[in-house]
């Protein structure tokens, strides 16, 4: 009995922090250029990695070179040390 107590307080704060994480994240927008590398290099040189998504695909496939306004949410990857970016928006910026 005991036994199931602290496990299933253990769930649960695991669970809160989840939650948390989960709430924690904001959307940002990045401008930079499009590589052919899956990235987005932002304008201070910062690299971010572009989620497998589909608005991520159609960013990488139709825009390389283009300057981009991107909106999304930042994931670090911290074993890897990389900022990973899913896509929830994007426009081109024109050359002026």
């Amino acid at each position: 009995m005991k036994k199931q107590v602290i496990i299933g307080l253990f769930s649960t704060i695991v669970l809160v922090f989840c939650i948390a994480a989960i709430g924690t994240a904001q959307e940002t927008i990045i401008v930079g250029e499009v590589n052919d590398e899956y990235q987005v290099v932002s304008s201070e040189g910062k690299i971010y990695e572009v989620a497998d998504t589909e608005k991520g695909n159609e960013l990488v496939n139709d825009h390389i070179g283009e300057k981009v306004k991107v909106t999304g949410t930042i994931n670090v990857m911290e074993e890897e040390s990389e900022n990973v970016i899913i896509v929830t928006g994007f426009t081109v910026i024109p050359n002026e």
